[in-house]
């Protein structure tokens, strides 16, 4: 009896880590990759204090559609930086990205990712070449790490220097 509990238990951990099941039908997690819909929630984005990915689309653009699932894919695998996408053209990202940033960077078609930290937009990636994507997400990511590395020195060392006063 204790056996049969036991194996139930494993199989169930093992089914509730790989597959959601509803109504007997497995189901694929939710999409990490928040739609936006408004050209406010856009602004919102690419002025964000948490660090943003924004990747702007063309519904019928083949390079668009197709870095689509590498994008999601991506945004699992990076949790500690927000993945959204938008309609580009739609909700005007080009126009967003060129006032924003005085003009520095531009969106001149889509596919583009627009990589944004602390509010300001440090860099833009465009069309649909995924290893450079990748490769780009790994160095954002590693900059945010190294930030949070160098506050956690200067507050160690401002630390040291309060106590001192105690």
């Amino acid at each position: 009896m204790q056996t049969n509990k036991l194996f139930i238990f494993i199989l169930s951990l093992s089914l509730a880590q790989n597959l959601t099941y509803l109504n007997g039908h497995a189901t694929t997690p939710p999409n990490p990759v928040g739609e936006i819909t408004a050209e406010d929630k856009l602004h919102t984005a690419l002025t964000s204090s948490t660090p943003t990915i924004v990747m702007g689309y063309m519904s019928n653009c083949p390079h668009c559609n197709t870095l689509k699932p590498t994008y999601e894919k991506l945004a699992l695998q990076h949790r500690s930086i927000d993945f959204v996408k938008v309609n580009g053209p739609q909700h005007k990202m080009h126009t967003h990205v060129a006032q924003l940033t005085n003009g520095d960077k531009r969106i001149p078609g889509y596919p583009s990712i627009a990589f944004v930290n602390n509010g300001v937009i440090t860099d833009v990636l465009i069309g649909g070449n995924k290893e450079k994507l990748e490769a780009m997400i790994v160095d954002f990511e590693k900059n945010l790490t190294s930030g949070v590395k160098r506050i956690e020195k200067d507050l160690k060392s401002d630390w040291k220097k309060v106590k001192s006063y105690l």
